[in-house]
């Protein structure tokens, strides 16, 4: 059974190359960064993965390289992804999350990824500003196969089991930070310039 469990120790959005920190080992889970999309309709983009014929949902998500920092590595991730560049941070979370693979998973691992147990994620919420005409699956990696934007409350019932307890988290944390964006008028269309964020 895989199991996910939330490290409470707090955390800034710095590069991370030490191989234990924040009460992670990231010799054992890798360095990853999640990324919660939310439109100024105040709904989140969720997608389908490529390379899976279940009908599960997931936000976008893609490991942090070396030296590299983690608001760098989400807007990257998101730009490989899904095309999106119109797009700025306006929250994250303090701690890392780390889930487990199952074992059906990790059976199909390869390239180095095999040495992991899982992933330890730093969340954002970043602030899609453009039409919806700039985001294009059809990627050089191609990761997803469809998408749509949907409330992120509904998100931790339709994402794959092992990856549930991560979700609800998120989205305890995330959901009144969309509500508060939105009452305050920060996610307006209009609206590119930095906002007051600090941790959500």
């Amino acid at each position: 059974v895989a199991r996910a469990s939330v490290v409470v120790q707090a955390s800034s959005s710095r590069s991370h190359n030490d191989s234990e920190g924040d009460g992670v080992c990231f010799k054992r889970y890798r360095r990853n960064v999640g990324l919660c999309v939310v439109n100024s309709s105040g709904l989140v983009f969720a997608a389908q993965r490529s390379d899976s014929g279940c009908n599960s949902w997931q936000m976008p998500q893609g490991g942090i390289d070396d030296g590299e920092d983690v608001e760098a590595a989400a807007l990257r991730e998101l730009a490989e992804e899904t095309s999106m560049t119109s797009a700025r941070v306006v929250g994250s979370l303090d701690r890392w999350l780390t889930y487990d693979f199952p074992t059906s998973v990790k059976a199909k691992l390869h390239g180095g990824w095999e040495q992991y147990e899982g992933q330890a994620q730093k969340w954002l919420l970043v602030h899609f500003h453009g039409s919806d005409d700039e985001v294009d699956l059809d990627t050089e990696h191609k990761e997803f196969k469809e998408w749509c934007w949907m409330p992120l409350e509904e998100l931790p019932g339709a994402v794959v089991a092992f990856k549930r307890p991560v979700y609800e988290q998120v989205a305890a944390e995330f959901v009144p930070r969309i509500k508060e964006l939105q009452r305050t008028g920060a996610l307006s269309a209009h609206v590119a310039a930095p906002v007051a964020r600090g941790d959500a």
